[in-house]
């Protein structure tokens, strides 16, 4: 373990750091109860200032960066960048809690009192998010540099969203005075629902409107009323040209199986082009104890997985449909349901790698256990 003590604690704390973790001599931990995962890294000059600091498996805090919360949860392989702010308008943050592999970027401002993010998000660099509201934001969002997320009222940033650079979310209008007569004044939720596309940059939502899932809004758009479901709208305001460009067309179960396959092989070619051999529906990646092999089947029970031998240590399946419990599937298994869009969250190496090679454009899942990430109760 390579940790200074000039890191501060509370008195009656409950402290535990793994013991591959780093904590630098610099930094400045003023918590009271605190846990740090294997091969996690806290950078030199992180002051956190709080409750409970639990920081999972291989997750960071980047250097300089200053945390004020009750409560921070950063799950695994997640990070807070470098020289980032995270706390809540004029003090501490109630509740920080990330997801596992999602990322806040360098020198990002995060002033909320509640901010809840899923798995594999990306918040990056240059970011603004603040206000008084709780900000909720769903699995597999990117969000991209120099965006404005405002919490005066209630966000909601649904599952696979895409949100261009420069875009600014406002849930709130208001600066005229009232005692000179002005008539703007509007607060109100935002909600960007599942799989909405805000493309390109320099984009305005407005207070209290709804973007609908699969919804699409070209660049350089003000969006000042309700996007409706599967619709593309553009311009200032934003007007409806969903007869000129349709943002999504309906597939058939064979069609997504077809896709799934196309996407499997791309990862083999461009991923591990020289570590993977055919098998029957799909591919084996490499040798001994890291082996993984990755298939794609119509259907899958619980029963075609219950005994050996496999190709392979982990089985990675895309299945059309599954018919079964997902708890009651063995742990050397990750099962991808087409039809739900939800699958068995492991945490491996394999199955990130696809992951991540699957969430830029081809095919994005959400755990089965949390498909919706929301504020704790």
């Amino acid at each position: 373990m390579q940790t200074g003590w000039p890191w501060m604690l509370k008195e009656n704390f409950d402290l535990g750091i793994a013991p591959s973790a780093s904590v630098a001599p610099s930094a400045e931990l003023d918590v009271r109860d605190l846990s740090v995962g294997a091969g996690a890294v806290i950078e030199e000059g992180v002051h956190v200032e709080g409750g409970a600091l639990r920081l999972g498996a291989g997750a960071r805090i980047g250097a300089r960066t200053q945390v004020r919360a009750a409560h921070v949860e950063l799950g695994y392989r997640s990070s807070i960048g470098c020289d980032s702010v995270v706390g809540a308008v004029g003090g501490r943050a109630d509740l920080i809690d990330i997801g596992d592999l999602s990322m806040i970027g360098d020198h990002n401002t995060v002033l909320l009192p509640t901010l809840v993010v899923g798995d594999y998000v990306a918040l990056h660099h240059h970011s603004l998010a603040s206000g008084y509201a709780p900000c909720v934001i769903g699995h597999n969002t990117w969000i991209g540099q120099n965006c404005i997320l405002n919490c005066t009222g209630e966000l909601v940033i649904g599952n696979s969203v895409g949100i261009g650079a420069y875009t600014a979310v406002y849930t709130h209008a208001y600066n005229g005075e009232l005692l000179e007569g002005c008539q703007v004044w509007n607060v109100g939720p935002v909600e960007i629902e599942d799989n909405a596309w805000i493309v390109g940059s320099f984009n305005v939502i407005s207070p209290g409107v709804t973007v609908g899932a699969r919804s699409m809004i070209l660049t350089g758009s003000v969006v000042s009323r309700d996007v409706p479901p599967a619709h593309t709208v553009a311009g200032v305001p934003a007007k409806d040209l969903t007869e000129r460009l349709v943002p999504f067309k309906d597939l058939t179960s064979d069609e997504k199986l077809e896709l799934m396959r196309r996407f499997v092989r791309e990862f083999a070619e461009d991923v591990h082009p020289r570590d993977h051999a055919p098998i029957g529906g799909g591919y084996v990646f490499g040798e001994g104890a890291s082996a993984f092999r990755t298939v794609v089947c119509d259907t899958a029970t619980a029963a075609d997985f219950e005994a050996g031998p496999h190709e392979a240590p982990l089985s990675i399946v895309y299945a059309g449909s599954f018919d079964g419990d997902f708890d009651d599937l063995p742990g050397d298994v990750v099962l991808f349901e087409i039809a739900s869009k939800r699958y068995t969250k492991r945490l491996t190496d394999a199955e990130s790698q696809l992951i991540r090679f699957m969430n830029g454009y081809r095919a994005r899942f959400v755990p089965y256990d949390r498909p919706r990430v929301t504020v704790p109760a």
